[in-house]
């Protein structure tokens, strides 16, 4: 499989385009090189749309230096534990 075809296999996979029906959160690093920070802020802008201004659709950005892929997983852990236990 070629490096186009997967590209068009990944965006086949884009599935955003949806109303969520609760808390949506996007955990990013804007140093992540294998998923781009794009990714997140068009699906928190599409689905905000889909939602009629629904404010409980964030991107939440990475703290880490770099902030990749590697780097944001402790911090992720952390911010998801908290998250969790808020409710």
């Amino acid at each position: 499989m070629g490096e186009i075809e997967i590209k068009n296999r990944l965006t086949e996979n884009n599935v955003y385009d949806w109303t969520p029906q609760s808390p949506i959160r996007f955990y990013h690093g804007q140093d992540d090189p294998i998923v781009p920070y794009t990714n997140s802020v068009t699906a928190q802008s599409v689905m905000t749309a889909n939602s009629a201004g629904a404010s409980d659709v964030l991107v939440v950005d990475c703290p880490a230096i770099p902030a990749d892929h590697a780097y944001c997983y402790y911090p992720y852990l952390d911010y998801m534990a908290g998250y969790f236990l808020s409710f």
